[in-house]
Formats: C-alpha cells, sequence, structure tokens
C-alpha cells in the first residue's frame, strides 16, 4: 500500500530531482505530516530538513542573482524549467541509454548504472538521456 500512494502520489517520471520536489512540496502542505510520510514509506526528518535548510539556500541564490544582475524566480509547476535547469546545472554529468541497454557518459564513455531506487530503475521505462548529480563506485572499484 505504501509503495502504490508513493507510486500514484510522488513519484514523478521526469526523474528522482523531480519527484524529490514533489515530495517535498506534498509534505509542506499535508495538514498531517508524520502522518503523509508514514503512509507513503517517506522518512519525515529528511524533509523536515529540507524544509530548514531552504531560508539559507535561497538567500544565497538571491545573493548570488544580485550579483550577477539575475532576477531569481521559482519554476513553480513548470516541468519543462526545472528540467532545463537540471540540465543547465548538470551538463557535465550527462549519460545516453545505449542500444546495449546501457547508459553511457557523454564526456567519458564510461558506463553507469540507476540507482536501484531511482524512479526510473524502479518506476519508469529508461529515458533517453539522464543527467546525474552523484555516483557510487561497485565492488571492484568501476
Amino acid at each position: 500500500e505504501q509503495k502504490r500512494l508513493f507510486r500514484d502520489e510522488i513519484v514523478d517520471l521526469d526523474g528522482d530531482h523531480a519527484t524529490y520536489v514533489k515530495a517535498l512540496r506534498a509534505f509542506r502542505e499535508s495538514p498531517h505530516p508524520e502522518q503523509f510520510c508514514s503512509e507513503r514509506a517517506l522518512d519525515s526528518g529528511t524533509l523536515r530538513s529540507a524544509e530548514r535548510s531552504k531560508p539559507g539556500l535561497e538567500r544565497w541564490l538571491s545573493e548570488m542573482a544580485k550579483e550577477d544582475g539575475v532576477v531569481l524566480a521559482s519554476c513553480g509547476e513548470d516541468g519543462d524549467s526545472l528540467r532545463k535547469a537540471l540540465c543547465a546545472g548538470f551538463f557535465a554529468r550527462a549519460a545516453r541509454f545505449g542500444s546495449d541497454a546501457t547508459f553511457r557518459t557523454l564526456r567519458a564513455d564510461r558506463e553507469i548504472g540507476l540507482h536501484p531506487l531511482s524512479v526510473h530503475a524502479e518506476f519508469g521505462t529508461p529515458p533517453e538521456y539522464v543527467v546525474f548529480c552523484d555516483f557510487g563506485l561497485d565492488a571492484d572499484g568501476a
């Protein structure tokens, strides 16, 4: 039941980052955040921590935007803007899904795999391209 609720209400097949945004928004809007989390197997402490981090991050971004003469604005519900921002920020960490059913980085042609808990690995079909912010080495150090 928890997985179904999570999939139906929270998962965004645009990827993990979009799912994180959706989960945080839903948590913030819930009249009963603890119950919301327990029903969807979400960690309320992590979501609370993200909420506490938001004002500092907004201040920091506002200062950077002001220095650069840029107007800072939320993308709101505009998924295209979020995807464009993620691609711009992580362009150096992009990978393409190949005919051999693996992802290969665009810069180094290195094979990478989706984390087993990624929404693409668990709920969707592999997208043609992914951007990633982190990676881990397997037991062989590869």
